[in-house]
């Protein structure tokens, strides 16, 4: 099988196009940034530098559906926010006879919109917290914080009264009611109506960080009662991950990215077998814990807590070592310090700059700058 990935920056891209690579199916590449990851390894057949979709839609609608026409493309499967702009072309993607695994536009676009996706949580019954959009109220910081519509890495979230007044952004906010609590994730695959694959996870075992780094398996009763009401709304297919604050007794939800996310490691056979076929019941699921291990005993190190995390830590399965080979190890340094450069030039964060040209929706129609310089 002919099977094209997105996102050769992210170390999940490498992770399962491995997978898949070793079942003995041929691996291809869709960036708009170089160098990746994926620029360094040997998982991919080609690596295809395409237009990007926030600042080049038009160019890269084309880009696509040529190069899944030209190579004969059997499945995509994006892996970053890119998925959302994927989805916009789904209907012709279906007429090229390429399989993929989307929800309907409609629908992603809900999730993806942090207001609109807790509207949606309450209408089918989940417990949220109390939302309403930011214009300019007062916001009690003991109880309230503030966040974009739309942000990554859990970035640009306000807590207090100086980070307000410093903040120079015109990003539409709005302001939710503050749980206390564990951070728990809810990682579902859906196809053809059926659940593939439903994995709970622990993310940062209480180290904080913009992105998480380790992801843990957490089992709760009320868990799965969750998990049935959401797949009964999501519609009949699509890869599909929740955040949820969890309070020692409700779980309440707070974000969506309504795409393949770093759970499927804790279940990678699994979600192989469903993407290949129709999903084998009798596969088990991948592992216990898993972490980016080289961030986290970063963070291990800067929080002196060792006592706290370095048993789960040593106990840990290393995404980097499954994802990457010598080549990509050796380049590492090279391709950080290369978003380093890029991102300054730009005037950006490190962080932004590594989502600038795939953030959904595009709000840089206008502007020029080309991430490849």
């Amino acid at each position: 099988m002919r099977i094209v990935l997105t996102g050769g920056r992210s170390p999940l891209a490498l992770f399962i196009g491995k997978k898949l690579k070793q079942q003995g199916h041929d691996i291809y590449m869709l960036e708009h940034i170089t160098p990746t990851f994926a620029t360094y390894s040997t998982i991919f057949t080609k690596v295809e530098i395409i237009a990007p979709p926030a600042t080049q839609w038009e160019t890269f609608r084309i880009d696509v559906l040529s190069f899944i026409e030209n190579y004969h493309i059997d499945l995509l499967l994006p892996v970053n926010e890119e998925t959302l702009y994927y989805g916009v072309l789904q209907d012709e993607i279906r007429k090229s006879g390429t399989r993929f695994l989307f929800g309907s536009q409609k629908l992603l676009n809900i999730l993806h919109h942090k207001l609109d996706f807790i509207q949606w949580c309450e209408q089918i019954g989940l417990a949220v917290p109390k939302s309403e959009v930011y214009q300019g109220q007062e916001v009690d910081f003991s109880k309230q914080l503030l966040k974009p519509i739309y942000s990554r890495f859990g970035q640009s979230v306000i807590t207090s009264k100086d980070e307000l007044s410093a903040n120079k952004t015109i990003e539409d906010m709005i302001v939710q009611e503050k749980i206390e609590g564990q951070q728990i994730c809810v990682s579902l695959m859906l196809k053809e109506g059926n659940v593939i694959s439903a994995v709970t996870y622990d993310t940062n075992l209480g180290i904080e960080n913009f992105a998480s780094i380790t992801f843990r398996r957490f089992e709760h009763p009320k868990l799965t009662t969750i998990i049935n009401t959401l797949s009964r709304n999501l519609g009949d297919n699509g890869f599909f991950s929740f955040d949820f604050m969890f309070d020692g007794e409700n779980f309440y939800p707070i974000e969506c990215n309504p795409r393949l996310t770093f759970g499927l490691v804790l279940d990678s056979e699994r979600i192989i077998n469903g993407l290949i076929a129709q999903g084998n019941k009798n596969t088990t699921k991948t592992a216990t814990s898993y972490g980016i291990k080289l961030l986290w005993l970063g963070k291990i190190v800067t929080k002196k807590d060792w006592r706290n995390t370095y048993p789960a830590y040593l106990k840990s399965k290393d995404v980097l070592k499954e994802a990457f080979e010598w080549r990509t190890w050796l380049m590492l340094p090279w391709v950080l310090g290369t978003y380093l450069f890029k991102a300054q030039k730009n005037k950006r964060s490190i962080t932004d700059f590594v989502v600038y040209d795939i953030s959904y929706p595009s709000v840089q129609k206008d502007e020029k700058e080309n991430v490849n310089e």
